[in-house]
């Protein structure tokens, strides 16, 4: 069964470093899906922790967003929320 990975780029935010402006954060809606299984979510891109610019294209950006989303879920810990 083949997964359908999407992107969407909905939000950038500047920064300034010294006075000048830099890419500071990018939020990206990142969503896997196959037939009966779906995963979504939006992952927020910083300059400091992801080594973003304005020089990265969407498609870098995007390929940022994935490969963090997939870190993120395979970091995942399950918390037992048992109700009674």
């Amino acid at each position: 069964m083949t997964m359908t990975i999407s992107t969407q780029i909905t939000q950038t935010e500047p920064d300034f470093i010294n006075g000048i402006m830099v890419l500071g954060r990018v939020t990206v809606v990142v969503n896997f899906q196959e037939n009966d299984n779906y995963f979504g979510g939006q992952v927020v891109l910083t300059k400091e922790n992801d080594d973003i610019s304005f020089t990265n294209t969407n498609d870098e950006i995007q390929t940022k967003a994935i490969k963090k989303a997939k870190e993120q879920i395979a970091n995942a810990q399950l918390i037992n929320n048992k109700q009674s």
